[in-house]
C-alpha cells in the first residue's frame, strides 16, 4: 500500500510490516524500491516514477 500527502510526503507499506516513509519537505530526498523482474519505484526531488518490469510490460 502506498500513501501520497498532499504535502508532498509519502508512505509505502509492504506486507512484511515494513514501512517506507519520505518527507516531502526535503528535495534532496531519493528513494527508491526496486523488485528486479516487477517494478522499479523512485522519488526524487518532488518527482516520482514507476516502471513495470514483468513479462508482460510492453
Amino acid at each position: 500500500m502506498a500513501v501520497a500527502f498532499t504535502s508532498g510526503g509519502l508512505r509505502v507499506v509492504f506486507d512484511t510490516g515494513h514501512h517506507l516513509n519520505v518527507r516531502g519537505d526535503d528535495p534532496g530526498s531519493l528513494v527508491r524500491v526496486w523488485k528486479p523482474g516487477d517494478f522499479d519505484w523512485s522519488y526524487r526531488g518532488g518527482i516520482g516514477a514507476m516502471t513495470h518490469l514483468g513479462a508482460d510490460s510492453p
